[in-house]
């Protein structure tokens, strides 16, 4: 149980750090 969990935060985690990965990207080459 407690595995399942970790392992949906790390998704998670993984998720948000690839978006705002982009996200910056973005701002840079916009700017």
């Amino acid at each position: 149980m407690l595995e399942k969990i970790i392992d949906g935060l790390g998704v998670i985690i993984l998720s948000l750090l690839i978006v705002c990965f982009v996200g910056i990207i973005v701002a840079l080459s916009t700017m």
